[in-house]
């Protein structure tokens, strides 16, 4: 397994309240773990909140002993990082309200399990096609799944980036789980949106499945194109190439 990820302020934006987490060896009672948290709030709330429920998330995993509950352990410790955020949230004035995406991913033998709450996305990658895993928890989004709108018309939308779901900002979350088994030409994407707003999906295909190029590469072609069409937001991507042994072809 090899799994690269980073994170850039943007463009437009004077702090980068994206945080990420990369490990390809054990954490507590995972195999191995990546997340991306996009947080929301103030500027320094954001901050605080994304980097907190990491740190929460990490804590909570760390103190688990290993068992095959891998989406039951991942679920737990999202919901105790959702009562550290909100109770700092509600600590201060400055953090009132804050809160913060997060998508968590471990792998497990050939099963990908993971933990979402937000629109912080989690993509399947072939030389083939791109595949969304992670349904955002959305305004837009959820007018799309009701029949509301259509994805086109969501993509313009003025309140595209109202989220529905967030770690912090209530007492209890609805954390989303997801079960996929990993296949062998797989890679597979974390990004929070200010990648997947700014670059499409088939320009992230392209660039994600490129053997040609190093994973670490990868990454930083796509951070540089989101920048290149316009870097409205923070960018975070996490790319995880499970088959693969160092720097070698998918």
């Amino acid at each position: 397994m090899i799994a690269v990820g980073k994170t850039d302020i943007g463009r437009s934006r004077t702090v980068n309240q994206d945080n990420i987490y990369v490990s390809c060896v054990p954490v507590g009672c995972v195999p191995n773990v990546f997340v991306v948290a996009d947080g929301m709030g103030g500027e320094l709330a954001g901050d605080v909140a994304s980097d907190m429920a990491i740190k929460s998330f990490i804590s909570s995993l760390s103190e688990r002993t290993a068992n095959g509950e891998y989406l039951d352990n991942l679920i737990s410790a999202v919901t105790a990082a959702n009562s550290d955020v909100y109770n700092k949230g509600n600590s201060s004035p400055a953090y009132n309200g804050m809160g913060t995406t997060f998508l968590a991913v471990t792998i497990a033998g050939n099963v990908l399990y993971a933990a979402h709450v937000g629109d912080s996305r989690l993509y399947a990658i072939t030389e083939k096609k791109i595949e969304q895993l992670s349904n955002d928890h959305s305004y837009v989004m959820e007018m799309v799944r009701n029949g509301q709108l259509t994805q086109e018309e969501a993509e313009h939308h003025p309140r595209k980036n109202v989220i529905t779901r967030a770690v912090g900002s209530a007492g209890l979350v609805n954390v989303d789980g997801i079960i996929r088994p990993v296949a062998h030409d797989t890679v597979y994407l974390i990004c929070s949106d200010g990648l997947s707003n700014m670059v499409s999906a088939d320009e992230i295909k392209s660039i994600v499945s490129n053997k040609n190029i190093s994973i670490e590469k990868r990454v930083d072609t796509l951070i540089a194109r989101a920048n290149e069409n316009g870097g409205k937001d923070n960018i975070s991507a996490v790319i995880i190439s499970p088959w693969e042994d160092g720097e070698a072809e998918l």
